[in-house]
């Protein structure tokens, strides 16, 4: 049982046109979801206790914190993104 080529495309194009709408329709929601979430890991980071086991120094070491003026630009770079969006 196989599905023709026409068929196939008369039921994808709807379900990509659909979903493209329903994304376009809550941008600005989805917007303020990840700047919120992005100042949230961002502080997570930065404020993280030192790591204690040897997997997470390892960790640690090969992600490295980002210095203060990183972290101080990203901070400010999302804030002013949530008071962009109101």
């Amino acid at each position: 049982m196989r599905i023709s080529t026409k068929r196939l495309i008369t039921i994808l194009v709807p379900t990509i046109l659909l979903t493209a709408g329903v994304l376009w329709l809550f941008r600005d929601s989805l917007a303020v979801h990840y700047h919120l979430r992005a100042l949230h890991r961002a502080e997570q980071e930065m404020f993280a206790p030192p790591p204690s086991t040897l997997r997470q120094q390892v960790l640690a070491f090969l992600t490295r914190r980002p210095s203060w003026g990183a972290w101080s630009e990203a901070r400010d770079y999302h804030e002013q993104a949530l008071v962009r969006l109101g």
